[in-house]
Order: C-alpha cells, then sequence, then structure tokens
C-alpha cells in the first residue's frame, strides 16, 4: 500500500475541543508559574510557593494568579474570621 493511501485510510485521532482547550491552559499555567517563580501573587495565599506537580488537572495558573475557586477561599476566610476559627482540617479534598 502507499504511503498516500495509508495516510487516507490510517485512523487519525481528532481532538476535541475540550482537549485542545486544556493542553492550552497546560502550556499558559507552565508560563505564568515559570514567569512568578511558582509563588501565588494575589488573594488570601499571596507568597505561597506551589511546585508545579503538586496540582490537579489544568489550574497551576489560576492558582498562581489567585484566582483558583475564589468564591470558596472568600467564603472560608469570612466563615473563619467571623467565628474566630483559627485551625481548618479540610477531610475529603483532593
Amino acid at each position: 500500500m502507499s504511503i498516500l493511501l495509508k495516510k487516507l485510510f490510517s485512523k487519525k485521532k481528532i481532538k476535541t475541543f475540550d482537549e485542545i482547550k486544556n493542553e492550552r491552559k497546560k502550556i499558559i499555567g507552565k508560563k505564568i508559574h515559570n514567569i512568578f517563580s511558582g509563588k501565588v501573587i494575589d488573594g488570601h495565599y499571596k507568597g505561597v510557593k506551589i511546585f508545579p506537580k503538586e496540582h490537579w488537572f489544568n489550574d497551576l495558573g489560576s492558582k498562581i494568579l489567585g484566582l483558583y475557586e475564589k468564591q470558596i477561599q472568600d467564603t472560608v476566610k469570612n466563615l473563619c474570621f467571623n467565628n474566630k476559627i483559627t485551625t481548618l482540617v479540610n477531610f475529603g479534598a483532593a
């Protein structure tokens, strides 16, 4: 079989939009991580160092920018402040 026919009949996996989007998020997240040397630049965790292998999915960039699950961070902060909670243990977190 000629090379041309092999190319025509080969089953090439077509990437979905989500796969392409997630690949791009991963690349951008790594760039953001490198720019800020892995330190969170804003939000409740400002100054915390995040190692690139210690994250789930493709959310490294949003964590470094301090945007990751912002509404949850704000809620936890408010609950702790309003109820004078100094220690929080999160069971079941990823």
